[in-house]
């Protein structure tokens, strides 16, 4: 929308008075005091409840009504539109809402969306004497649009070239761009003739006007740098190639086409002529994201062979990699590839080999659905690898193309979270190989027995982690004593993730010999034997923290039988502690998070619970005293209910609390959410 306002017929918003007074409240009232009289409790209940309810929400909307008046005349037409929209959505038969909207797209210059709002306004209205004044309102809105509308400028054509270039151009969704192309013979004209907007070009399903659009590409093909492919329409697919093949994506830097198109339709593009549409663009494009879905028609190989400028590509197949893996027998030495990623049915170490040896320079390398015969084949032929992500279930780090590493070997190390572990003697040699340069390690290892934890020993006598910053391991029988000595002497580890730790007094015996890990994460601890030693832990960190006021800053612990009452209680003791969150803990109970809350009174900034049966409403409620608390996080609550968030809103400092993400709490209403949104920044409900 424009930032030049028209004030001229601006609606103001009511006066709020401490408490509404409406019509229809007086009869609920009425029938209120009738069921006390006659002791009709559950008659008393639902009148009583339906009160606060209507009380609530013509508060609701006449703050909603204020904000969005504000928010227009402050030049944030998006922000007050959508707080319109929330009036009408709690109520649709009142003219508030939309005499609010219309307001708005008319302050804007936006008279074609006001019309569409009046009329939306009058037709759904209700019947009724209080909305009398408001319905003339809209009726005298109504008028004034329509006559503004008839009165049309062709601005853009008055405009000096660069201000609309360089400054309206760039502010257009692709969808006004579109509609901006039909308006007539002078807009077209100038429209293609401005480079900079055709730059980034995308055909999506969510925006039909995209597609059209991208019919456009013979027109504006020569300033397209960067070109999206989001949509299952086999033809566009077709034009794309079709284009690049005929050479009017002469400058294209990326191509991502993200969903798949099917080998079994007519029109989808067939090999030959994808390997000439990409041997067409081989000069300029570097980066490739592309679904081939089940066409098999187009393979590994014959990308590698077609685009040798490529720096950063994402393969991704239905079928087994080595059904489009390729020959690469009769491929070259790719030296500018540094950056893969594949996404296949199955991937085996066999499928890779070859083309490993074809992309020696390669830095990132992710792949999904892989078999652990992968890792043999990435030690012998990966010189250069920075990144490995090995069945990732998240987004791993990106490379930074920029910073080339003085010690070759693997940075970052991803595995599978979780599910079927990784035989140690498949990872281990990866792992050994790239100890010196390793700061980030993701394992999920299978266990060793003793006899194999002494080969371990024998093979890798110089084994340590000294470098590593970020640690996450199944501490696994074998596998958790062969890691903790790899880190004892480390003095740079900042986080560390323990899953299924196999035995405490171990794992504790060597953080104890450590300075403090500022980020520490258990999850899924069976039993309580070890909690003793835990104890310990915390009680060394808390007197570190009042020496030197560096130590544990957050800690998450996660359906960990050991951590009780008393655990939680000396952890609270730690005064450099700002971040705890809780998830599945059977052992604590709602005392033992009071005191907690208690304690860390001045000190926590975040708290977040998940799947807590002992966190209440009386536990959300005393967050509110929390001095220096800025986000909650509330996930899977079953025991907190809208009484506990309004408890907390009503006592929590709006200026402090900055942000709330609710999740699956079956208690807390929508119109509790409502409220929240109007005391807190950010609010996430999910």
């Amino acid at each position: 929308m424009s930032d030049h306002i028209n004030t001229t017929s601006v609606h103001f918003p009511k006066k709020l008075a401490a408490v509404t007074t409406l019509t229809s409240l007086d009869t609920m009232i009425q029938n209120l005091n009738v069921s006390i009289s006659n002791n009709e409790h559950s008659k008393t209940i639902s009148y009583a409840t339906s009160a606060l309810n209507l009380l609530f929400l013509q508060q609701t909307m006449d703050l909603l009504d204020a904000r969005a008046y504000a928010y227009s005349m402050q030049g944030q037409p998006e922000l007050a539109i959508e707080d319109a929209n929330h009036i009408i959505k709690y109520s649709s038969t009142s003219v508030k809402g939309y005499l609010r909207k219309a307001n708005i797209f008319t302050m804007y210059g936006k008279q074609a969306q006001a019309i569409k709002t009046y009329k939306e306004g009058v037709q759904n209205r209700a019947p009724g004497k209080e909305q009398q004044i408001s319905i003339q309102q809209m009726e005298i809105g109504l008028a004034e649009a329509v006559k503004q509308i008839q009165v049309q400028v062709d601005f853009i054509s008055k405009l000096p070239t660069d201000i609309v270039n360089n400054v309206i151009m760039p502010l257009l969704s692709p969808s006004t761009k579109a509609s901006c192309l039909a308006v007539s013979k002078l807009w077209r004209k100038i429209f293609i003739g401005c480079p900079s907007i055709w730059e980034s070009l995308s055909a999506t399903d969510d925006d039909p006007n995209s597609i059209r659009l991208f019919n456009m590409i013979q027109s504006v093909g020569p300033y397209v740098k960067y070109l999206t492919i989001d949509t299952n329409v086999s033809s566009i697919h077709t034009v794309c190639f079709r284009f690049m093949k005929n050479g009017y994506l002469s400058r294209i830097e990326s191509l991502k086409i993200k969903k798949a198109f099917n080998s079994n339709e007519p029109q989808t593009p067939y090999g030959p002529m994808i390997a000439v549409a990409f041997w067409q663009t081989s000069q300029t494009l570097t980066t490739l994201d592309l679904n081939l879905g089940n066409n098999a028609r187009f393979t590994l190989a014959d990308i590698f062979m077609s685009c040798t400028n490529l720096i950063k590509l994402s393969f991704t197949t239905e079928h087994s990699l080595h059904t489009v893996i390729g020959n690469f027998l009769i491929t070259e030495q790719h030296n500018n590839l540094i950056d893969l990623q594949i996404k296949a049915k199955c991937i085996i170490g066999q499928d890779i080999e070859l083309m490993l040896q074809r992309c020696q320079q390669l830095r990132r390398l992710i792949m999904n659905t892989c078999t652990e015969s992968v890792f043999g084949v990435i030690n012998e032929h990966a010189p250069n690898l920075e990144i490995l992500g090995y069945n990732p279930a998240f987004a791993v780090e990106e490379l930074n193309k920029n910073e080339i590493q003085e010690t070759k070997g693997i940075q970052v190390l991803y595995t599978n979270n979780g599910g079927e572990r990784i035989p140690a003697g498949s990872i281990l040699p990866l792992i050994c190989k790239n100890h010196a340069t390793l700061r980030e390690l993701y394992a999920s290892t299978s266990s060793v027995t003793e006899t194999e934890l002494q080969k371990l020993y024998s093979a890798y006598p110089n084994f340590n982690l000294n470098n590593v910053k970020e640690l996450t391991s199944w501490m696994c029988p074998g596998i958790q004593e062969f890691l903790l000595r790899g880190i004892r002497n480390t003095t740079t580890l900042t986080y560390l993730c323990v899953i299924c730790m196999y035995d405490i007094d171990e794992f504790v015996n060597e953080l104890l010999h450590l300075r403090p890990i500022p980020e520490l994460e258990m999850h899924h601890f069976s039993g309580t034997r070890g909690r003793g030693r835990l104890i310990d832990l915390f009680e060394q960190y808390a007197r570190v923290a009042e020496k030197t006021h560096s130590s544990l800053e957050f800690v998450f612990f996660s359906y960990c039988d050991p951590v009780s009452d008393d655990l939680l209680s000396t952890v609270t003791e730690i005064k450099t502690l700002h971040q705890i969150s809780l998830c599945g803990l059977k052992n604590v109970t709602t005392d033992g998070i009071a005191n907690m809350i208690s304690k860390c009174n001045k000190q926590l900034t975040y708290l977040g619970f998940a799947k807590m049966e002992s966190v209440t409403d009386d536990v959300i409620f005393a967050l509110g005293g929390l001095k220096k608390l800025n986000c909650i996080d509330l996930k899977n609550l079953n025991n907190v209910s809208d009484q506990g968030i309004r408890g907390l809103l009503d006592t929590a400092d709006p200026l402090v609390l900055r942000k709330m993400v609710v999740g699956d709490c079956p208690d807390i209403t929508k119109e509790c959410i409502t409220c929240a949104e109007l005391k807190i920044n950010v609010v996430e409900y999910k």
